[in-house]
């Protein structure tokens, strides 16, 4: 009987689903369906409203990590699945909007926006392959991001100047092929990382920090010297108005006088 028992164990064991990490990872999602349930972060992105988007990650971090998806007219397949910060990059929204999607969800930097072709369409989300698609580097590359902004991109996430998107092209490639406006300056900053990595990103953002902050403190004096001639002027009208005061009163003082001159005549 002891036997049997085991066999039944080992049966069991053999017939329990082994989870890997990506499908780990893929039942923590969370999903919500573009023509149901827009998250307000997603709405706020679409409609490039960058000051309500900040204020979502502030107060609403968990919005970060919802993954938004788009069926067709009959839902039965999936055309497109992509989080917040996949939207926000090929809104082309500005740095600080990037950081505070990044600090909500840091994990977002590596996870994959999906637009299926049409023989690849899944029926829903959660069967969609995490191994395929595109990073947040990848869209802004395709839709002209700011130079700040995929400095700061490849700055959390290194290893995505060697990674394709689902079309198999890098990131440089996917600049190569497009005609935004900063794509000369764009596949310079990218093939500078494929060369010596990112290390000199991060030595350019410390200077330029610096750089920043030698012009706030000229900033900062050249307030105080107004503060301080706004001052001066302020006492100097004052004076002013003192003296005007003290004429009054001594032109006052001499009618005064000459009324009494008068009466004593």
């Amino acid at each position: 009987s002891h036997v049997v028992l085991a066999l039944l164990a080992i049966l069991q064991t053999l017939q329990c689903r082994s989870y890997t990490r990506r499908e780990i990872a893929m039942e923590q999602r969370t999903f919500k369906n573009y023509d149901d349930e827009v998250p307000e972060l997603f709405k706020a992105i679409k409609d490039c409203k960058w000051t309500e988007v900040l204020d979502r990650c502030k107060y609403h971090p968990e919005e970060a990590n919802i993954w938004v998806f788009k069926t067709n007219l009959t839902r039965s397949t999936v055309q497109w699945c992509v989080l917040p910060i996949h939207q926000a990059c090929a809104r082309e929204a500005p740095e600080p909007v990037i950081s505070g999607l990044l600090k909500a969800n840091p994990t977002s930097i590596s996870a994959k926006g999906y637009q299926m072709s049409q023989q690849d369409r899944k029926s829903s989300p959660d069967k969609i392959d995490q191994d395929s698609g595109n990073l947040p580097i990848h869209y802004a590359c395709e839709w002209g991001a700011a130079i700040e902004v995929l400095t700061q991109l490849l700055i959390a996430h290194p290893e995505a100047i060697k990674e394709s998107d689902r079309r198999g092209l890098t990131p440089l490639e996917i600049v190569q092929r497009g005609e935004n406006a900063n794509k000369a300056e764009a596949i310079s900053l990218l093939k500078e990382v494929e060369q010596h990595g990112v290390e000199f990103l991060a030595g350019d953002q410390g200077s330029r920090v610096a750089k920043l902050e030698k012009e706030n403190a000229v900033l900062k004096r050249k307030l105080h010297m107004l503060v301080d001639a706004l001052k001066l002027l302020m006492s100097g009208q004052q004076d002013m108005i003192d003296t005007a005061l003290r004429t009054k009163k001594d032109m006052e003082d001499v009618e005064g006088l000459l009324q009494d001159m008068h009466i004593s005549r």
